[in-house]
């Protein structure tokens, strides 16, 4: 693999782009799903945590598009913790959620993590 800056700014954008892209599946899904049970007050403590996630996601991802290890590490956590969460809760049960639930914060994080690694591998060899 090449240490270019070229390569640097495809992961970059590729991160930013599909970090976009997932925060806009999950804010949809939350407003069309999340928005009734909060209305009707019957907000139970797993919606809380998951959008605690998907807030904490959002500061994650405008951090993003300055330093991209930051962004890349707490994506990669944030998906993790809510694929676990998801996975092993008892209103949403199943594996299959997990992942569905975890792609759009861990796909992000990984391609934020290789543009830093490019970028640091770069300044390494111009060096």
């Amino acid at each position: 693999m090449e240490w270019t800056m070229q390569n640097f700014r495809k992961y970059r954008w590729a991160g930013r782009l599909t970090g976009f892209l997932g925060l806009v599946f999950f804010i949809s899904f939350l407003i069309g799903e999340g928005l009734p049970l909060l209305k009707e007050a019957r907000a139970s403590y797993d919606l809380l945590f998951v959008l605690t996630l998907v807030s904490l996601s959002l500061v994650t991802y405008i951090v993003g598009w300055f330093i991209e290890i930051v962004a890349g590490a707490l994506l990669t956590l944030i998906g993790v913790v809510l694929g676990f969460y998801i996975t092993f809760s008892s209103v949403f049960q199943g594996i299959e959620y997990g992942f569905i639930f975890t792609m759009p914060f861990i796909i992000p994080g990984f391609l934020l993590i290789f543009a830093w690694i490019i970028k640091v591998k770069r300044k390494q060899t111009l060096v």
